[in-house]
């Protein structure tokens, strides 16, 4: 019984979601189709008076018929719905668990299908929080946190990046701090630092070039007798023990060289051939004419 009930109601809300008969004339497309509508509804001699004139009034004739009829109709379900209330088969505002598919069936009805000409579907609308999803369309909104989420991970890789680079070259500028040259390189001759030097000009290596030809300039010192060569220690310590030393030439600018090398090989900056020129001076000052005669 207490489905019969609710199968019913869905019958009368179905009815009331297509409109009254007076809302499908005035909706109707062609004369054959309003005087169909009227035989449908019993209104025979309102049909055959319509259809065989095109007096303006015939049609308002047929309206007001069919207004009477859909008030006879509205009491109709009315007194449908008020039978169901008393037998306590429908109680307003109360959903019935065993035919709640049948309430739904209703609500999604009553907003999809318009009750007049003119009125408007309503909007569906999701009530389960807001959303970038479009009708028949992507996720917008996964596509973008997915972008983000790209960025993100794009970004942190370059700052790692970043990071190992300068702890590779931090580590690299420990090590070279700790002398001037490693213990292999201490090997080479005073020919081949020159001979190297020449190669990185032509290669645009101006850095490199520039730290050759200073430890040509230390080694020839070392050769003319002026400090000892020391690959474990400094640009600057070699500096001071060349000048309290005394005999290097005053005209020989020793510490303008080694500026440029240390602004070259540990600062990375460097005026390019300029800078390789004046180191290259200096080196064939010391080994022309570097020492002072005591």
């Amino acid at each position: 019984m207490r489905f019969a009930t609710t199968f019913s109601l869905l019958c009368l809300g179905l009815v009331t979601a297509f409109g009254s008969p007076l809302d499908d004339f005035r909706a109707a497309k062609s004369k054959e189709e309003q005087v169909a509508i009227l035989r449908r509804e019993g209104l025979t001699t309102e049909a055959d008076r319509w259809q065989e004139s095109d007096n303006p009034a015939n049609q308002s004739d047929a309206e007001i018929a069919l207004m009477s009829q859909s008030e006879k109709w509205t009491s109709d379900v009315s007194q449908e719905v008020k039978a169901a209330k008393d037998q306590g088969e429908f109680v307003p505002g109360k959903e019935l668990s065993d035919d709640s598919w049948a309430q739904d069936a209703m609500r999604r009805m009553g907003r999809l299908i318009p009750r007049s000409k003119g009125e408007k579907r309503e909007p569906r609308i999701e009530r389960d929080g807001p959303s970038m999803t479009t009708y028949g369309g992507p996720d917008i909104g996964g596509f973008v946190v997915y972008l983000i989420y790209i960025a993100l991970a794009a970004a942190l890789g370059y700052v790692i990046f970043l990071l190992g680079k300068q702890i590779q070259l931090s580590r690299k500028r420990v090590s070279t701090m700790d002398g001037l040259i490693d213990e292999e390189e201490a090997m080479r001759p005073l020919d081949e630092w020159l001979q190297m030097a020449d190669q990185f000009e032509r290669e645009g290596k101006y850095r490199e070039a520039i730290r050759c030809l200073y430890v040509a300039c230390l080694m020839q010192c070392d050769a003319r007798g002026i400090a000892e060569f020391r690959r474990m220690e400094t640009n600057w310590e070699h500096l001071r023990r060349i000048q309290s030393s005394g005999k290097l030439n005053s005209s020989i600018d020793i510490y303008g060289a080694t500026s440029i090398f240390d602004r070259a090989w540990y600062g990375y900056l460097t005026k390019g051939r300029e800078d390789v020129d004046m180191v290259r001076q200096t080196y064939v000052a010391i080994r022309d004419g570097g020492v002072l005669v005591a």
